[in-house]
């Protein structure tokens, strides 16, 4: 495992067949720069419910103690199943998590667009997205996590397709754009050859 500075590879996943593209994605795009790579899922708080505290007339906390307890366990629970959730994505994605890069495995609670384009905020960094392609047309009022972060991100994006017949990625921003253009590029004319 080798960390030569040239920034770090974070992707997002959360169980879909596109992340688990994107995933794939990462895992090589992590290899070629030697960087490290960072996978994150971000997960729903814990419910409002379980951080309820009763007052009486004098403005006396009581259940203070058990719901924190309450509060933790849900916690707890729900970043066992999200780091569950990862291990899950890197046997389905790549059969296990790679040994030959460093990987940082991080459950962040929140909205998954603004998490992301917070965990990469070096220059040398690059986000990876999956992208459902025509999600706008079916779901025209949900917010796309691939464009949220080619819009927002002050690192390079790229955006995985899913396709598994698609080598090439459909979106590619920021200041590696073109090295990774040519890492593409390159590894498109190698199944090309190799497929005629």
């Amino acid at each position: 495992m080798s960390r030569s500075g040239q920034g770090r590879v974070v992707v997002g996943v959360d169980g879909s067949p596109q992340s688990l593209a994107a995933l794939r994605e990462a895992v090589g795009q992590a290899r070629r720069r030697r960087a490290e790579l960072h996978v994150v899922h971000v997960r729903r708080p814990a419910s409002p419910k379980s951080n309820m505290y009763y007052f009486d007339a004098e403005g006396t906390a009581y259940g203070l103690t058990a719901s924190q307890k309450v509060l933790a366990r849900e916690n707890f629970l729900l970043d066992r199943d999200a780091l569950a959730l990862i291990e899950d994505c890197f046997d389905r994605a790549v059969g296990g998590t790679p040994r030959d890069i460093l990987v940082t495995k991080i459950v962040l609670v929140g909205r998954p667009v603004k998490a992301l384009v917070r965990q990469a905020w070096q220059a040398g960094d690059l986000i990876v997205v999956g992208t459902r392609g025509s999600r706008r047309w079916r779901h025209p009022l949900r917010r796309s996590v691939s464009r949220y972060c080619a819009v927002h991100a002050q690192c390079g994006v790229l955006v995985s397709s899913g396709k598994a017949s698609m080598a090439a990625p459909r979106q590619l921003r920021g200041a590696d754009a073109t090295e990774v253009a040519a890492d593409v590029s390159r590894e498109s004319e190698t199944l090309t050859s190799a497929s005629a």
